[in-house]
């Protein structure tokens, strides 16, 4: 993702809070890792340098924890020349919660880090959105779209729970009964 996609992304995220959505804005971990990587080359890092400290930024950006997330950080930025320290800490550092995995695997992301999940719902978006579209107002269509399709999936599930066989051994399948829906249960 460019510098002008994270800054969209980011005008995302404070248009979602100004309409008090509860959607969490998260950036695709694979394109923050090669912007980072972009500026190294533009900023004139040698190639023999360049695979360490992208060994570095995968290890900074998949930190599992908030211990190892701050070690990791701060053996990236010991490798890296002032200007881009800077850079790390002003540009990345207010964004880190949307892609660094110690933050965005507390989300209801199902294990997402990457912008595949959105890149299956483009038709959606492309189709509800357009170049014309201003930004609230596509964020509001999108978050319509998205409740939309949590109310359908909420509905089909419902409705499979009604219709749990009722001759069920409920102390034999106490514990798996509830993580099998309906038509498994049928079979």
């Amino acid at each position: 993702m460019s510098e002008a996609g994270m800054e969209v992304a980011w005008r995302m995220e404070q248009e979602l809070d100004s309409v008090g959505s509860e959607v969490k804005l998260q950036l695709c971990s694979w394109h923050a890792a090669e912007a980072v990587k972009k500026r190294l080359i533009t900023e004139g890092y040698p190639k023999t340098l360049r695979p360490e400290l992208e060994d570095l930024i995968w290890k900074w950006i998949s930190a599992p924890t908030m211990m190892e997330l701050d070690s990791r950080r701060d053996a990236l930025m010991e490798k890296l020349r002032p200007k881009e320290v800077e850079y790390l800490l002003n540009y990345y550092g207010p964004k880190e919660h949307q892609f660094i995995y110690a933050h965005t695997r507390l989300l209801p992301n199902l294990g997402a880090r990457s912008s595949q999940r959105v890149e299956s719902s483009h038709n959606m978006i492309k189709h509800i959105t357009n170049r014309h579209t201003p930004i609230q107002e596509g964020i509001k269509k999108i978050i319509q779209e998205v409740n939309s399709m949590f109310e359908d999936r909420e509905t089909l599930i419902n409705n499979q729970r009604r219709n749990v066989p009722r001759l069920m051994d409920r102390k034999w399948f106490s514990e798996i009964g509830s993580l099998c829906d309906g038509m498994a249960l049928n079979e």
